[in-house]
């Protein structure tokens, strides 16, 4: 759930509530309750609603895949199926074109990594925080982002246990 609900957070800032959430595990690979499967439905701070699903056990093959809709355009990532989960987190991202009128009417959204020492967004990573480790320097996605993802994730369980939606505090 944390990489969706980040990356849910970058497009469309925080989460306002958790509408509902049903999480639960059927598997023996599982134990002490961890959860398996996840559905879930947010609603963030600016009206816009997020919906989410995921499992490790599904017998589908592994795929991370997302669709952000918006009003005026669509954001979508198409990893191939069944590849590695680092290629998948490398899938080009699309973006609809601005007079689409065609329904697969999309255009790759390239983005700039001139600046960057590397292609690989793990690599780049853990460059930058090897970096702030030796200056002092605060790392671009300091562990205070993550605080907003993790009142989801908090919130995502609870919703779940009590069945009802959750508020999530500020």
């Amino acid at each position: 759930m944390k990489p969706i609900g980040n990356l849910f957070r970058f497009y469309l800032g925080d989460v306002k509530r958790v509408l509902s959430a049903k999480m639960w595990t059927d598997h023996p690979y599982f134990a002490n309750n961890a959860e398996d499967r996840i559905v879930t439905t947010l609603e963030f701070k600016n009206g816009a609603i997020g919906n989410s699903v995921g499992g490790f056990t599904t017998k589908t093959p592994w795929n991370h895949r997302y669709i952000v809709y918006g009003e005026t355009g669509t954001i979508s990532s198409d990893p191939s199926i069944g590849t590695s989960p680092l290629k998948q987190f490398l899938a080009p991202v699309k973006i609809s074109s601005p007079n689409a009128t065609a329904i697969n009417d999309f255009i790759p959204l390239e983005p700039d990594l001139s600046k960057f020492p590397s292609k690989i967004p793990y690599t780049n990573e853990i460059l930058h925080f090897a970096e702030c480790c030796h200056t002092g320097k605060e790392p671009i996605s300091s562990g205070k982002d993550n605080i907003g993802t993790m009142k989801t994730i908090f919130s995502i369980y609870k919703s779940s246990k009590e069945g009802r939606s959750i508020e999530i505090e500020k």
